[in-house]
Parts: C-alpha cells; sequence; structure tokens
C-alpha cells in the first residue's frame, strides 16, 4: 500500500483502513479464512466453472522474480458460454476466491522467503476474437479486474503478455484503470 501510495504514509494508512473495510464488506476476509482453515478453491463450484470457460493454471511453477506463477489461456475464453452459464455476481464471486487463493499463496510465500513475493501472471491472447473484446464482455469483467489495483496493491508483481494482436494496446487501456 505504501507504494501503491508513491510513499504517502497517511495515503497509505487511509488505503489500508478501507481495505479492512471492503474486505469485512465484500466477504473476502471470510473468504481467506476459510482457505486458512484447509478449504480449497477447487472446492467451489464457480470457480471450477470460471475455470472451463477460461482456461488457466493457477500457481503454476514459480515464475522470474519468484512469485506464484498464473498462465491465463485469454484467447481461450468462451464468452458465449460465460454469458449463459454464470451471471455477473457469480463471475465476480469466483474471481474473488482465486484473488484471496492467490493471495494467500504470495503470503506463504513471501513468509518463506523473507519478502515480499507477488504474483506474476502470463496472459497468452492467442485466438483472441473480437468476441473476446465486446463492450458487454468488457463491462461485466471490469469490476473483477479493478480489485486487484483498488485492494490488492501487493499481490500483482509482474504480468507478460504473449501473442497479444495489435489491437491489445487500445483494449488494455478501456480495461486497465
Amino acid at each position: 500500500f505504501l507504494s501503491g501510495a508513491r510513499g504517502d504514509a497517511a495515503r497509505a494508512c487511509e488505503w489500508v483502513r478501507g481495505a479492512v473495510r471492503w474486505r469485512e464488506e465484500s466477504g473476502a476476509s471470510s473468504l481467506r479464512r476459510g482457505l486458512l482453515r484447509g478449504g480449497k478453491v477447487l472446492d467451489e463450484t464457480e470457480v471450477l466453472k470460471l475455470l472451463t470457460l477460461c482456461p488457466m493454471l493457477l500457481s503454476h511453477r514459480t515464475g522470474g522474480k519468484g512469485g506464484p506463477l498464473t498462465l491465463i489461456h485469454v484467447g481461450g475464453f468462451d464468452a458465449s458460454r460465460w454469458y449463459a452459464t454464470q451471471s455477473a455476481a457469480q463471475f465476480e464471486a469466483a474471481g474473488l476466491m482465486l484473488l484471496e487463493a492467490a493471495l494467500a499463496n504470495c503470503d506463504r510465500a513471501s513468509v518463506e522467503a523473507g519478502r515480499l513475493v507477488r504474483r506474476e501472471i502470463l496472459l497468452d491472447y492467442d485466438g483472441l476474437a473480437l468476441s473476446h473484446v465486446a463492450p458487454r464482455v468488457l463491462l461485466r469483467q471490469r469490476p473483477l479486474l479493478t480489485l486487484p489495483d483498488r485492494w490488492y496493491p501487493e499481490l500483482v508483481g509482474r504480468v507478460a503478455c504473449v501473442n497479444a494482436p495489435s489491437l491489445f494496446a487500445a483494449v488494455y487501456r478501456v480495461v486497465h484503470p
């Protein structure tokens, strides 16, 4: 939070207080407690559904900076099935669980390494089509996509993109806060 607030301790403290409130109100704290008690991400129906709609490997090996590596095949995302089978609320619940699991993995790795370890993400855009960047898809994804920057500033260390089409830069500016 301190680096996200560019060294402004007062702003960082206010951000942390807001994050604590948000974590309680959103249910993120409850999800985290469940994970710490041995709960499994893959026990969640909506997470499993999301994983069938968007191929990804969670905390797959370790990235170049030592953080848990997540691979996401964006071009493999089935937007039509997603709209037909998962509501916006279900998507956000699944995404929140995935964020909490990622944060728990990073926290464990940080304790082991004795330093802050952040998640590394590889986004593969092979197969990206207009259906993936349709306004209705982006609008439904936006609330979840803004969570890491807003409430998990310590989570994501690096993001790498492969097979990104030239249109990527314009779309990225739309979805990235």
